[in-house]
């Protein structure tokens, strides 16, 4: 067998007789039938997986091997039903592992990447879609995210029928409450592991920067304004205690009377969050007005990030605004911390009103959702 490949034009009509019926009982797998037709004439020729696709697409077409006659322009991509197909068969083979490429398909089948890619498109009729990264959810956790969007909706209908608060929605008088790690590389890390956004941010962060080093920072949303920051080195029960009774009330000052008076406070599942001591500065502060663990009115479930504004807007809002694709670098947590402040303070408000519209449509997708995920609703 020669050690080269040999071109088409070398090739006589019964080796390509050969090639074309090796193809199909190959099933059309141009690289199968490539290794079956060296095998079976290892003196003759040895044409290219291509050459295969090539012929059989002459021999439908003209009912000949000669080349299809050109009128000019470029080339005719191979697109027969016979390949089509091919590639249909092989994105349903995938199914289990979504993130294979264009590229290492065609490789499989033998064809050019830009075929298949066009082959998708224009004859599957398929598109890439970008997957959402979503926290793990277990099995009890599906009724009582329900229970508690479907709570919540009950809440902003009532809200919208009380005279006092014309365009009331409820959610907008909830201070809603997070904190979250940001380190010098442009690392988020919430208590729930992932931050959300409506869009891509977009940002970039330099790695392998000299001197690691983080700042935790707790921050709120609440109507038009972002609440804090606010930073600690270690939040535990104390100090979160001592944050809720000495520091928010000077957080909010900037807060209408109107809308403090009638706000609520909200909280995650966080040990530090549903200690004794801060249950009981939360129902001396907030009677009856606070969400979260062990509330009297309203429980938080665990394991719903996509709900809180923080997680599905603030994180990646900052991040983008911390970060910027051309780059940011902080000499010292001081430094960060005062990008966080002043970047906090830059957030239109109209865009923070916005959230409101994005968080009720996500708590209407999560009960059409029985609880589970809801991104593909949205």
């Amino acid at each position: 067998m020669a050690d080269q490949w040999a071109r088409i034009g070398e090739l006589t009509n019964n080796d390509k007789f050969n090639m074309v019926m090796i193809f199909g009982e190959c099933g059309g797998r141009a690289m199968e039938a490539a290794a079956v037709y060296a095998a079976r004439y290892p003196d003759r020729p040895r044409p290219r997986h291509q050459h295969f696709i090539v012929l059989a697409d002459r021999l439908r077409a003209t009912g000949t091997f000669a080349p299809r006659p050109r009128a000019g322009g470029r080339v005719r991509e191979i697109r027969i039903p016979e390949a089509v197909a091919l590639v249909a068969q092989a994105v349903d083979q995938q199914q289990g592992d979504p993130h294979t490429s264009v590229r290492v398909t065609a490789r499989t089948l033998g064809m050019r990447k830009t075929s298949v890619h066009k082959m998708l498109k224009k004859d599957l009729n398929m598109r890439p879609w970008k997957r959402f990264q979503v926290q793990e959810l277990k099995e009890r956790d599906l009724a009582n995210r329900a229970r508690a969007c479907e709570e919540l909706m009950d809440r902003v209908d009532a809200a919208q029928n009380n005279p006092q608060f014309p365009g009331d929605m409820f959610l907008n008088r909830v201070i809603w409450s997070d904190e979250c790690t940001i380190s010098n590389e442009g690392h988020f890390n919430s208590h729930n592991s992932h931050h959300w956004a409506e869009e891509n941010p977009r940002c970039t962060a330099t790695t392998h920067i000299q001197g690691r080093w983080k700042v935790n920072v707790w921050a709120g949303v609440l109507h038009s304004k972002v609440i804090g920051p606010f930073f600690v080195d270690n939040m535990n029960q104390e100090t979160y205690s001592a944050m809720l009774q000495d520091d928010l009330p000077d957080m909010l000052d900037d807060v209408p009377l109107n809308i403090l008076r009638s706000c609520w406070f909200m909280q995650d599942g966080c040990p530090a969050h549903t200690s004794h001591r801060a249950r009981r500065v939360l129902n001396a502060t907030w009677t009856n007005r606070w969400i979260g663990k062990h509330s009297p009115v309203q429980s938080w479930p665990p394991r719903s990030p996509d709900l809180t504004p923080c997680d599905f807007w603030l994180w990646g809002t900052l991040k983008a605004r911390l970060f910027p694709v051309n780059g940011a670098r902080y000499d010292n947590p001081e430094d960060l911390k005062a990008a966080i402040e002043r970047e906090c303070r830059a957030i239109p408000e109209e865009e923070v009103r916005k959230v409101w519209d994005t968080m009720l449509r996500r708590i209407g997708a999560c009960i059409a959702a029985n609880g589970g995920h809801f991104e593909h609703l949205l």
